[in-house]
């Protein structure tokens, strides 16, 4: 009721806690007995994640003897994160099973390439205190014609 007396009208059914839009959808169309949305296309999502982890596998590779691994790094998390986001998304039923294997495959890719990044991190940091890797690095930058600090 009103303050005037008047019945009130009612008022819409206000979100139930964090619940995905997604999970709100299924849940409106298992009630209304409507058929369920079609699941997303993953391909456009699958091609930007492997085509950021083989551009980074050659950073990562090559890390340690050239001292490039920092552009590696950044691309393999970057993977990283879109493969977690999309499992979210898995989750919530916007992709088929076949889909979801793919997401696995490529997050469990990203995190051992992630690995691969830390170790090659840590190598260059102990091989930097050295005189050889430095000479190294120092004669590499001359072939290549960059300035040498």
């Amino acid at each position: 009721m009103s303050a005037e007396g008047e019945p009130s009208a009612a008022r819409p059914a206000e979100p139930l806690g964090p619940l995905s839009e997604a999970s709100v959808l299924k849940v409106e169309a298992l009630f209304s007995g409507e058929p369920a949305a079609p699941a997303r296309e993953a391909g456009p999502s699958l091609l930007r994640i492997r085509l950021l982890l083989g551009l980074a596998l050659p950073f990562n590779l090559l890390g340690i003897p050239c001292g490039i691994g920092v552009p590696g790094g950044i691309l393999t998390l970057w993977a990283y994160l879109l493969s977690d986001a999309e499992l979210v998304r898995v989750e919530d039923g916007l992709y088929s099973d076949e889909d979801a294997g793919a997401f696995q495959r490529a997050r469990l890719w990203s995190g051992r390439m992630l690995t691969l990044c830390v170790i090659s991190f840590a190598v260059q940091v102990v091989l930097l205190m050295t005189e050889p890797y430095q000479a190294w690095l120092t004669q590499l930058l001359g072939l290549l014609d960059l300035p040498v600090r």
